[in-house]
């Protein structure tokens, strides 16, 4: 569920942790969409053209 609005995409690598990590240290509830780095999901219409 998210409360405040926030959705990280990505997980389990060092740059989206660093994110994950930030919001739980400012105490902000987030969702959370994973997806992999340099996968054909990541191209979807989410992402950048």
């Amino acid at each position: 569920m998210v409360t405040d609005g926030l959705l990280v995409w990505g997980c389990a690598t060092p740059r989206t942790m660093r994110v994950h990590w930030a919001l739980h240290e400012l105490g902000l509830t987030y969702g959370c969409e994973p997806i992999r780095p340099r996968s054909p999901e990541q191209q979807g219409r989410h992402s950048r053209p």
